[in-house]
């Protein structure tokens, strides 16, 4: 096929600024070829062929970049970086800084509407390019060419969850007690490549315009110019009518003292807590404070009483004052010590014989029968087990002691 003067000129133009120069030309020539430049010819002669398979061939190669520069982030965030890398807008943005809007070859139809549809073209023209490479030079000339244009533009916060804008235009001019609407107020380019032209509108006030492929995204383009230009449409609005102002200025002031009062509220909560939560912590210091101080009164009294132990307290009792071999009361350090008569070779047989042996079992089984009796009574009263854990102790070296005399005493002759 015997090429014209602009598809040559345009194909050298397009090799320089891609920097890479086609076996085969016919690729090449393809991805520049806007369908309005080809009608009635098969569609393989025009761009919309290769932008489906560029389209896949460079979201693998912005997914696989992602995946690899950025560990730390879930499927959720490599996902929008993608899709804001490969997005209508940044791609036309990208191509129109190459210079592609010079290299795009035309139909009459689209030439005599002044290009209207060079935004959408842009953006297709560069998925085309992607897959010309591919197929002409394989995956990594393609590779090459979207590193050095495209990938430069990806960063961490395109994985940030982005915000609608519309919905942030509508809580901005609501705060001016503004709804904004949007009118679709022009549709260019041919049925196969539409592109929307939208307009956001405060009442009748007409405010900034947005380009799109469909009518959401040139409402959202509107809606994003808007945001943009905030101050000075608001100044448009409300200096154009005196009731929109004084209507701004109230819900403002509204919304100014709604967020004081929220403010006030919960700094009030804040200190309420803390207030409770001193409180509760003084009540169980006191509690605490009782508690203790109840333990060492009690331990006072048995002090004073002359009450040594558990074992001590037990020999006290009526059941025990009648058995006179183990009557005597601890020394004055609180310790037990058997009397001096356990020693002599009368009360070795008393040991010995079986009433001395059950006398033993019976002590050690009454000291452990106190110990309960006792510790249930501190907790039952509220106390600490301070007082429990130093009497069980006491208890139990002494038991060990008078089971020890009575080993000894076992692994001697009997007394002849």
């Amino acid at each position: 096929m015997k090429l014209s003067e602009e598809q040559e000129r345009k194909l050298a133009l397009a090799q320089e600024i891609i920097g890479y120069e086609f076996h085969d030309k016919s690729f090449l020539l393809s991805a520049i070829t806007h369908p309005s430049a080809v009608e009635g010819l098969p569609r393989r002669y025009s761009y919309e062929r290769l932008e489906f398979l560029g389209d896949s061939v460079l979201g693998a190669i912005v997914a696989a970049e992602a995946f690899n520069a950025y560990h730390d982030l879930d499927e959720g965030g490599l996902t929008r970086i993608k899709v804001a890398l490969v997005s209508g807008a940044s791609l036309s943005d990208v191509s129109a800084q190459l210079g592609f809007a010079d290299v795009i070859v035309f139909g009459s139809s689209e030439a005599g509407t002044g290009r209207r549809g060079l935004h959408s073209a842009l953006e297709n023209v560069y998925e085309a390019i992607v897959a010309a490479l591919f197929l002409d030079g394989g995956t990594l000339t393609a590779r090459q060419f979207v590193m050095r244009t495209l990938i430069p533009r990806m960063n961490a916060d395109m994985a940030k969850e982005p915000e609608n804008p519309k919905s942030a235009l509508q809580e901005k001019l609501q705060e001016d007690g503004i709804t904004p609407t949007y009118k679709l107020v022009e549709t260019q380019g041919p049925p196969h490549d539409r592109t929307f032209v939208a307009q956001v509108f405060a009442g009748s006030q007409g405010l900034a315009q947005g380009t799109g492929r469909t009518k959401k995204e040139a409402e959202s383009k509107a809606a994003k110019s808007t945001l943009a230009r905030l101050g000075e449409f608001i100044d448009l609005i409300t200096n154009a009518d005196p009731e929109k102002r004084a209507a701004a200025k109230r819900a403002k002031e509204e919304k100014a003292a709604a967020a004081k009062r929220a403010k006030e509220e919960k700094a009030a909560a804040a200190l309420r807590a803390k207030e409770e939560k001193a409180a509760a912590a003084q009540k169980a210091k006191e509690a605490k404070a009782a508690a203790a101080q109840r333990a060492k009164e009690e331990k006072a009294r048995r002090k004073a009483e002359g009450s040594g132990g558990v074992l001590a307290w037990l020999l006290d009792t009526q059941e025990y004052q009648e058995t006179p071999q183990v009557a005597e009361l601890p020394a004055p350090d609180g310790s037990y010590e058997l009397p001096d008569e356990a020693y002599d070779s009368a009360d070795e047989e008393f040991f010995l014989s079986e009433e001395g042996s059950a006398y033993l079992e019976d002590l050690a089984m009454s000291a452990q029968d106190a110990e309960h009796v006792i510790d249930a009574e501190t907790v039952s009263d509220g106390e600490t087990s301070e007082m429990s854990e130093e009497i069980a102790a006491d208890a139990n070296n002494e038991i060990s002691e008078a089971e020890g005399f009575a080993k000894d005493i076992d692994n001697e002759e009997p007394a002849r």
